[in-house]
């Protein structure tokens, strides 16, 4: 009986901590793209943050494998450790929501610095937790841990940026 409780708990604790992986970073150089500091959960879904064209600084939550999409009508909200304010951005210029992948636009480095509170949190934060509507209307949530996000997220926008807040 003690052996058996043992085991289900160790099975517990295996599928917690994969379920709440750490950040990680992909250095695309070779393949002519921009790196990515990202977090992926044991269902496919991810979060990541890279650097495109011009400096800009751009956050993706991506759905995982299956049916479901996206209520493209909405961007999906997001909040740091419980704090203040719940991120939300409408969908147009800094949202952009397409099937299984919603995009915020974060800022510019400009001159090795960007302001972004959202930024900071991402580095200095415990758990990231989305809200969103999917196409039928259902509405979902879904959280990941940003262990090691700081150190992924200075391999990706490069470890000489200077991170202010708003």
């Amino acid at each position: 009986m003690a052996a058996r409780r043992l085991f289900v708990l160790v099975l517990f604790t295996v599928n917690s901590h994969s379920a709440m992986s750490a950040w990680t970073f992909r250095d695309q150089v070779e393949l002519g793209l921009n790196p990515v500091a990202y977090v992926n959960n044991n269902s496919g879904q991810r979060v990541e943050v890279y650097v495109g064209d011009r400096s800009t600084v751009f956050l993706r939550f991506v759905l995982g494998p299956g049916f479901e999409t996206f209520a493209e009508s909405s961007c999906p909200t997001f909040q740091i450790d419980q704090r203040k304010p719940m991120h939300h951005f409408e969908v147009g210029y800094r949202c952009a929501v397409v099937a299984k992948r919603a995009t915020y636009l974060l800022g510019q480095i400009d001159d090795s610095e960007i302001t972004s509170l959202i930024l900071h949190r991402f580095m200095n934060g415990n758990q990231v937790t989305f809200r969103y509507t999917i196409k039928s209307g259902q509405y979902r949530q879904l959280s990941f841990s940003l262990a090691s996000s700081k150190q992924a997220l200075t391999h990706a926008l490069g470890s000489d940026i200077r991170i202010l807040v708003e």
